[in-house]
């Protein structure tokens, strides 16, 4: 029967009240990743300048731990980057994906605009390419605001 996979393309922008450099910053600090990661456990940063970040996957009953591995390219410090994740469990399946994300002054503070490709496998793929994208873009979203309302505080406390 094969492995079906599932490819989705999700985007968004959101203003910050803060310049460049300072987003830059915040969206690479471990900890701050840590507390936009939806169940996140932990983020640390490899040798290698990865990123490692074990968090809970949950949907309805089903709860798996996770672990996923992220490479951060800076194409152009500190106005753009590329993300390119992998997390794969043996009995859920497989996601990748990569999110090139740009930074550009305006208004007063940043703008931060992202797209992302996710391609999915396994017991994920055979949810179906609707409830990818929703569930991908509600993920997104969630993920970039909680960032947005922490790298805006400027105190660094957590969220949740």
């Amino acid at each position: 029967m094969g492995n079906p996979e599932e490819r989705v393309t999700v985007s968004g922008q959101y203003q910050l009240p803060l310049e460049r450099h300072q987003v830059w910053g915040r969206i690479n600090d471990p900890s701050t990743l840590q507390q936009c990661i939806k169940g996140c456990d932990l983020v640390r940063r490899n040798a290698d300048g990865s990123f490692e970040a074990i968090f809970r996957f949950r949907m309805g009953p089903f709860s798996r731990q996770i672990t996923a591995t992220m490479e951060v390219e800076p194409l152009s410090p500190p106005a753009h980057y590329q993300l390119r994740s992998i997390l794969n469990s043996s009995r859920i399946g497989q996601a990748s994906g990569h999110a090139n994300v740009q930074l550009e002054t305006r208004d007063r503070g940043t703008l931060l605009c992202y797209q992302a490709e996710i391609a999915v496998s396994g017991w994920f793929a055979r949810l179906g390419s609707n409830f990818t994208r929703t569930a991908a873009d509600r993920y997104m979203q969630g993920f970039f605001a909680t960032f947005v309302a922490l790298a805006s505080s400027g105190d660094g406390e957590e969220l949740r």
